[in-house]
């Protein structure tokens, strides 16, 4: 058995720190391990710090096995300042490390995906055929899908409905607009009133796949444009079908979704693949397993 002291940047509300540390956390403690989350405490065997909220406490707390935890490129200073003091760096793609791997100096690195969000296993695929599509994140992730909003808007008959926290609803209002202010306890329930979903992160080539393993999860088919990643993903799990690169594409794509035999085409067979890949029993054990070379 071993003994964790994990310290979150932020929140659960924070999707990164509720995937990446409290989540991990239940699931070491399933797995039969001691988990304490919050402050560092002395004593464990292994420490992980998330993002650069945390470097002062990962930079003053002793021990052998310490793991500094990023998502994303705004971290380059903390990353420069934790070399040769941590056991080794994790991330949650191919890309992110592929970009920390080019600094000058670097620690060891090692890919740890992030699990399935909001505890969920995968649901009954949602039935009900309305033409609602939903997109889901925060004001930065919006811009990237302002125009494919705007060409659902103006070539479908589809409700576009933008789930995310309040200060981007104001920032981004929109007569073709439905808006849900992001809840952590009913955001499941707020997806599944939609018949599709669809990510567009502007062909940035960190991003996670984890809302795509959310709405598949959900029962919900999810169209992706411009995100290399997750692109590679709908290949893992048999639904490359759900690929769409243009705006023009999205539209073509969203009126073949109304055929629910297309739309559930692949859908189940993918929540199984996505349950055995990113299930978080499954991503703890990975993480586990990474640790075996640095105790």
């Amino acid at each position: 058995m071993t003994s964790f002291s994990l310290t979150p940047g932020f929140s659960r509300s924070a999707a990164s720190s509720r995937l990446r540390v409290y989540v991990l956390g239940e699931s070491l403690v399933q797995l039969g391990h001691t988990v304490h989350v919050g402050p560092p405490i002395r004593g464990a065997d292994v420490h992980l710090f998330q993002k650069q909220k945390t470097l002062n406490e990962f930079l003053m707390t002793p021990g052998k096995c310490k793991i500094y935890d990023f998502v994303d490129e705004t971290q380059k200073t903390p990353l420069q300042q934790i070399h040769g003091r941590a056991a080794f760096v994790s991330t949650a793609t191919d890309g992110l490390k592929k970009w920390y791997k080019g600094f000058p100096r670097h620690s060891d690195c090692h890919v740890i995906p992030d699990p399935i969000d909001y505890f969920l296993r995968p649901l009954p695929l949602v039935k009900h055929g309305e033409k609602k599509i939903a997109f889901f994140g925060n004001s930065k992730t919006y811009k990237h899908f302002r125009a494919t909003h705007e060409a659902i808007a103006s070539q479908t008959d589809w409700e576009v409905h933008v789930i995310m926290d309040e200060g981007g609803r104001t920032k981004h209002h929109s007569n073709h607009t439905l808006f849900h202010q992001w809840r952590l306890d009913n955001f499941v329930e707020t997806i599944r009133e939609c018949s599709v979903s669809i990510l567009d992160h502007g062909d940035q080539e960190t991003k996670s796949d984890n809302k795509l393993s959310v709405s598949v999860c959900a029962g919900v088919p999810m169209i992706v444009s411009r995100s290399p990643y997750c692109t590679k993903r709908l290949e893992d799990i048999g639904c490359s079908q759900w690929r769409a690169d243009t705006p023009d594409e999205v539209v073509a794509l969203l009126k073949k979704m109304e055929d629910q035999e297309f739309r559930f085409r692949g859908l189940q067979e993918a929540q199984a693949r996505v349950w055995k890949s990113r299930s978080p029993i499954v991503v703890a054990e990975g993480f586990l397993k990474i640790l075996e070379e640095y105790l």
